[in-house]
């Protein structure tokens, strides 16, 4: 999970694209980090979110295999889907691509794909709810790790890519 927020965060052209304060992350303090209103000033907001998995992992003698999913949410704020949906759509998907080709810079990360992709620009419930309307996207990032269970150790204790 932080490595992918590093990944955002080093990327010129989301940094231009999403203020720092609208780049939600759900570790840290915060116990409720998605705002339950939002003011033009929010927008556009990008959310990674864990979004479970394979449902079963994968053990044998030698190694563990386990798939997290991790869902990229994107509001816009404005259904002008040239302003903010385009631009940082594209820059999303040409950062997973290098995402998807360096493995999050992890020895144990053994693949990462493009899992799902949706996009919506109708006033959901939610986005009322929120005081919000626009075009919302998204992606979903499956991340196949894979753990030698007889070099010493076996899982790490904590998982986050």
């Amino acid at each position: 999970y932080n490595k992918l927020w590093t990944y955002i965060e080093a990327d010129e052209t989301l940094a231009a694209l999403i203020k720092p304060g609208n780049r939600v992350r759900v570790t840290g303090d915060k116990q409720m980090p998605i705002k339950a209103s939002v003011q033009d000033g929010d927008m556009p907001e990008l959310v990674i979110e864990p979004a479970g998995g394979l449902t079963h992992a994968h053990f044998s003698s030698t190694s563990a295999q386990v798939v997290q999913d991790y869902r990229f949410t994107l509001t816009t704020g404005t259904l002008m889907a040239d302003e903010n949906l385009f631009p940082i759509k594209w820059a999303l998907i040409r950062l997973f691509a290098s995402i998807m080709t360096e493995h999050l810079g992890l020895d144990w990360v053994t693949s990462v794909d493009l899992a799902s992709r949706d996009e919506e620009g109708v006033d959901t419930e939610q986005a009322k709810n929120r005081g919000t309307s626009g075009w919302s996207l998204g992606l979903t990032l499956s991340v196949m790790m894979t753990f030698n269970r007889n070099a010493g150790g076996g899982l790490p204790t904590t998982l986050q890519p």
